[in-house]
């Protein structure tokens, strides 16, 4: 295969990735990008300026300016992708807390749901257990309740009949002794109306 075709190869092997043509930069341009990534804007000014001069007066040559070196713009560009890879893992690091965070606290709070549900059915059971036992001991009640009441029953009639026994009785003494001493007057007066 000779140099061409392996070029060739290449070429059609990586056209699936980007093409990416990076043209050279000028030296101007590199620290021009240079000082304005870097914050340094009063060295910006100075350089632009005392460049600017030297371009109007003619005291610089094309031949002079020359281009940067692949390397360092390589270097740049590694640069930044190195800040932007640390920027991203940040934020990543960031998020991940947060999550973290996030998660103790729902684990925290499903944990305190766990435990006050369990406690509700733990106090649900127990009052399931106390009915139970409540209408067991009414069940047993019943019977003596009934047969209470039915005492109850037979001794308001027995007490009922034994006040009418006695209002009777009463009632006829009361006439037995009012009635001898009526017949007592009026033997009294049947006597003296006949003397």
């Amino acid at each position: 295969m000779s140099t061409n075709n392996r070029h060739e190869a290449g070429v059609t092997a990586s056209s699936d990735a980007p093409c990416i043509s990076l043209q050279p930069e000028a030296v101007d341009v590199f620290l021009r990008n240079f000082l304005f990534q870097t914050g340094m804007t009063e060295t910006l000014d100075c350089f632009q300026t005392e460049w600017n001069e030297l371009q109007q007066k003619g005291l610089l040559d094309a031949e002079q300016v020359t281009v940067i070196p692949d390397m360092y713009t390589d270097i740049q560009r590694l640069e930044m992708k190195v800040k932007n890879a640390q920027r991203e893992r940040d934020e990543y690091r960031r998020d991940a807390s947060v999550a973290s965070d996030t998660l103790a606290k729902a684990e925290k709070a499903r944990d305190f749901h766990r435990m006050h549900h369990q406690r509700v059915v733990q106090e649900r059971e127990k009052l399931l257990v106390e009915r139970r036992r409540i209408k067991a001991q009414c069940d047993n009640v019943k019977p003596a309740l009934r047969r209470m009441k039915e005492k109850w029953n037979t001794l308001v009639k027995q007490t009922a009949l034994l006040n009418s026994k006695r209002d009777k009785s009463l009632g006829q003494s009361s006439r037995a002794t009012s009635d001898p001493a009526r017949t007592r007057q009026n033997q009294t007066v049947k006597r003296q109306h006949k003397q």
